[in-house]
């Protein structure tokens, strides 16, 4: 370029003469390294790189200079001094823009106008649905490789010259001639560059369990949609057809594991959505703290400090309002029936849970279903009899004081009433 700096050269001035350099060069600079990843750059943009390059397609990391950068560039298989195709994700190129507008539309459309073909990748969209996201970029280069192979060429100017009069009469045509061989037409193109073959990753998420969300968000709540949706998920408890109080089998949920750094797990409200959302669905009701077991093991969390806790909580919360009682914290599958009235109890003690992963609802039901059977009871006979409702052999400590606290809140309600030490229902 012909913008010359000096050591009084401001910034702008600077980064306008390294843009100019970025783009009279197509993204190209000779001088830097692009076949290892960029220091703080996403992790996923290594696992794309690497599953282009077993479908046949080479890759380079942080094309461009200073923070205007394409995060992946695909060498074109047809001139390898070229490339086919730019990918963004939400990395630190897209965390470092200043606003809304940069970072959705402002880069991506530079880089159109500089002739660049572009396609986002979520970092949402990789961890959980890797086989149709890598589906998606194979399909838009096959896309550009066709459309550049059906892409007519100019027509060559054919100087017309005077042919010499013959005697057509006198002109005799041989016998061995063939036939003339037909031109080829100019409208049917050749054949399309063959397509690289792979194989998509095997541990990729069936395309059914994560909706597209390139081209706009789904407003629904995974987990918490329409019929359509829930159809793969296990159904939720059916209620017996009786007005009583009883118990039906409990069968534990066992989570879908991805392998999802810790930050996005906790932080990354997309992610928290769609794993939450499946395993509420699944257990509703459930108690908070066995929705972050089960979140743990769905995330291959091995370990979670009380801050990160917090904030995981904090955006669960947000996501999915837990009804509050006490020490009782229930969530609730979205347009799911809270006027239950049985509880849950596993058939064999290894399927059984903690009496801290029972939800005060099946808690209170097994109070009022005791204390009902009985007709009248006494209050601490009533507290062992509802530990053995719930599967526990022997109350401890914690199914006493945890019935106990559920007893308190049944007479708040009325589900019983206490007369002279003794429980009853009205």
């Amino acid at each position: 370029t012909s913008i010359k700096l000096t050591p009084s050269s401001s910034n702008g001035v600077r980064g306008m003469k390294e843009f100019l350099r970025f783009a009279e060069n197509g993204g190209r600079f000779g001088d830097q390294d692009h076949s290892k990843p960029v220091e703080g750059e996403s992790r996923i943009i290594e696992d794309i790189s690497e599953a282009l390059r077993s479908c046949g397609y080479e890759s380079h990391y942080g094309v461009g200079t200073s923070g205007f950068k394409v995060d992946l560039a695909v060498v074109d298989p047809d001139d390898p001094d070229e490339y086919i195709l730019g990918i963004l994700d939400d990395g630190d190129s897209y965390k470092a823009s200043e606003n809304t507008r940069d970072r959705e539309f402002a880069r991506a459309d530079v880089l159109v106008r500089m002739g660049w073909n572009i396609v986002h990748v979520w970092s949402v969209d990789w961890f959980f649905n890797k086989k149709q996201t890598l589906k998606r970029i194979l399909d838009r280069i096959d896309e550009i490789r066709k459309s550049r192979a059906k892409a007519p060429e100019p027509e060559a100017v054919k100087e017309e010259t005077p042919e010499p009069a013959t005697d057509m009469a006198s002109e005799a045509v041989p016998e061995d001639v063939s036939d003339p061989v037909p031109e080829p037409d100019p409208d049917v193109p050749d054949d399309p560059p063959a397509e690289p073959e792979c194989d998509l990753p095997s541990e990729a998420i069936e395309e059914a369990d994560v909706e597209e969300t390139i081209d706009g968000e789904s407003e629904d709540v995974p987990g918490t949609g329409s019929e359509e949706e829930r159809d793969d998920r296990p159904a939720s408890p059916q209620e017996p057809e009786k007005d009583d109080y009883g118990r039906i089998p409990y069968v534990p949920y066992v989570p879908k594991e991805f392998d999802v750094p810790l930050e996005v797990a906790i932080s990354d409200r997309e992610a928290v959505k769609r794993i939450a959302g499946d395993i509420i669905t699944a257990e509703s009701p459930i108690t908070e703290e066995h929705l972050l077991a089960l979140y743990k093991k769905s995330a291959k969390i091995k370990r979670l400090m009380e801050q990160k806790r917090s904030v995981l909580v904090a955006n669960i919360r947000d996501l999915y309002p837990p009804e509050i009682r006490g020490d009782f914290v229930t969530y609730w599958a979205y347009g799911a029936d809270r006027d239950i009235r049985t509880y849950r109890v596993a058939d064999s003690t290894a399927d059984s849970r903690e009496i801290s992963a029972v939800p005060l609802r099946e808690l209170l039901n097994a109070c009022a279903d005791v204390v009902e059977v009985s007709v009248s009871i006494p209050r601490n006979v009533c507290v062992s009899a509802v530990g053995k409702a719930l599967g526990y052999k022997r109350a401890g400590a914690n199914v006493i004081s945890t019935v106990e606290k559920a007893l308190d809140i049944a007479l708040e309600d009325g589900l019983v009433t206490e007369l002279d030490g003794n429980l009853m229902v009205e």
